[in-house]
């Protein structure tokens, strides 16, 4: 309760940016998609920028949409991409010819790797992408991907 108190209090001046420290802890699941909830809503209606300090990656994940992190002390900017996408695999290795063809018939495909085309999700070229590839390839399987923050930040870290 205090912490929503808080919140409350430091949103109510409408600033223009607004600093939270760990806002997501202690909250039971309810309170942190309340939470997220209203801190998008905030954001978007009055454009107030939100810096959170964080170790909550999914929660920060659905609020923020850019990111930067500290690493020995220094402020890293990173390119995290929350875009949902689609692999659909084959069991051969896709032929060059074929590579270029996709490119440049499909403008949702976003890479083509060794036996596998990956493209945004939701799209209406998906069936085509589909019966283009089942022409010459055998169809293995597809995978909805979405970057994980915490898989970002691991890598992040191992550099």
């Amino acid at each position: 309760m205090k912490q929503r108190l808080s919140l409350a209090m430091c949103l109510v001046d409408e600033p223009e940016i607004a600093i939270m420290d760990e806002p997501f802890v202690g909250l039971d699941p309810d309170g942190v998609n309340t939470l997220i909830h209203s801190l998008r809503t905030w954001a978007s209606k009055k454009g107030t920028a939100l810096l959170i300090s964080s170790h909550q990656l999914n929660e920060l994940a659905e609020v923020c949409d850019r990111f930067v992190l500290l690493k020995e002390g220094k402020l890293q900017n990173i390119d995290f991409n929350k875009e949902q996408l689609i692999k659909i695999v084959v069991k051969e290795q896709i032929y060059p010819e074929h590579r270029q063809e996709l490119l440049n018939l499909f403008s949702t495909i976003k890479d083509i790797e060794e036996k596998a085309v990956i493209m945004q999700s939701g799209s209406e070229e998906y069936n085509e992408i589909i019966n283009y590839l089942v022409k010459y390839y055998t169809l293995e399987n597809t995978i909805n991907e979405q970057d994980n923050l915490y898989q970002y930040f691991d890598g992040f870290e191992r550099k």
